[in-house]
């Protein structure tokens, strides 16, 4: 502190430009972007004034960001890939998303659907106080257990054919692929 360095009884002022003192008040800052060079006016009656410059700077902190995998079981619907990151700073925070390493060019997380969008999704945390922080958590869509099961086909003879499919067309899920057997 300047203030108890210099000799007991002086008046410093404070300025953000060399040669205007007009500030008795030691100047903050709060954020990166902030950071100055103060200048300086020391007076004191028994001793020649003084004058001088200092910085004043904030460093960028480190982010320690986390994510944890995002995974649910086959249902239709898509699923947000936002790795639920914990430890991004509340205030100034940018997060951007990619599909590669290093490419971070969604300004949203991205969804999937289908097991086969099941895939590892890179993230970018940026904020003006902090350094940059990256990573990675898998986003995974499991396979669903087909519940239904076969109806039983039967009917009185008539002479025509009848269809032994189970109705499982009708009762399994759409896109799937019934094959059939008559072995045991």
């Amino acid at each position: 502190s300047l203030s108890t360095r210099m000799p007991s009884g002086s008046t410093i002022k404070y300025g953000t430009t060399n040669g205007s003192y007009t500030s008795t008040s030691a100047p903050k800052i709060t954020n990166v972007a902030e950071s100055k060079t103060i200048y300086y006016q020391v007076e004191h009656a028994n001793y020649n004034t003084k004058t001088g410059s200092f910085k004043c700077t904030i460093t960028k902190a480190n982010m320690n960001v986390t994510a944890t995998a995002d995974s649910k079981t086959y249902n239709g619907s898509a699923l947000t890939c936002d790795g639920n990151l914990s430890g991004v700073p509340s205030s100034g925070s940018t997060i951007k998303y990619g599909l590669s390493e290093g490419s971070y060019t969604l300004n949203s997380a991205p969804t999937i659907t289908n097991v086969a969008d099941s895939d590892t999704i890179y993230y970018q945390v940026t904020n003006p106080n902090y350094n940059d922080a990256t990573g990675s958590f898998t986003c995974t869509i499991n396979r669903a257990t087909i519940t239904d099961t076969p109806a039983d086909n039967t009917k009185t003879y008539d002479g025509t054919a009848l269809t032994c499919d189970g109705s499982l067309s009708t009762r399994m899920p759409s896109g799937s692929t019934i094959k059939y057997g008559t072995t045991n």
